[in-house]
């Protein structure tokens, strides 16, 4: 027997953590652990896809994201069969990370089984902008779009971009690459 008072315990520590996971184990339950570690190393996870509903998985994410209390989150990882179709739930759900001061961000979006990389997420780098946000150190990002303007200066901060199946706007690109050799020249 469990005391009353603690029937509701268990939500006060989950709906207040600071490192948030949306994963296929985290969303659908542990017992899919198994199968994550076997098609991990896989750029298409077969076998996942047609178990995990996508409509289903981005109601979860919603439905814990609005219960949160939390005042921070320290890290915030997406992992799921998501694309360009999802923008604006992803978008919604890095806003949110950001607002509260977020330092880790992943965002892994892998590729479905008759999924191509013609439709993938542009990386919502506009939110950073309008939040004025300087708190995000790390940026993991899988299967994405990265196209930010030549002007846009909101990464100096980060001391960790992780790029992955990442398609990089040419300008933007030479850009980054130009200020890091800035910064090696400068540094002694």
């Amino acid at each position: 027997m469990v005391s009353r008072q603690w029937r509701h315990l268990w939500k006060h520590l989950t709906l207040t953590c600071p490192y948030l996971v949306f994963d296929i184990p985290n969303i659908f339950r542990g017992k899919y652990n198994q199968l994550v570690v076997e098609n991990e190393g896989k750029n298409s996870f077969p076998i996942l896809v047609r178990r995990f509903s996508r409509q289903c998985y981005i109601k979860r994410v919603n439905e814990f994201l609005e219960l949160y209390s939390g005042k921070k989150v320290d890290s915030f990882k997406v992992a799921f069969f998501l694309d360009g179709e999802c923008t604006e739930d992803i978008d919604k759900w890095v806003r949110f990370a950001i607002t509260k001061g977020v330092e880790v961000l992943n965002l892994q979006l892998f590729r479905g089984i008759f999924e191509s990389d013609d439709n993938l997420h542009v990386f919502p780098h506009w939110i950073l902008s309008e939040l004025n946000s300087s708190t995000l150190k790390q940026l993991s990002l899988h299967r994405c779009l990265l196209k930010p303007p030549t002007d846009f200066n909101l990464f100096c901060h980060l001391t960790t971009l992780c790029l992955s199946n990442v398609v990089v706007d040419s300008v933007f690109f030479w850009h980054i690459y130009s200020l890091l050799v800035c910064s090696l020249k400068a540094s002694p």
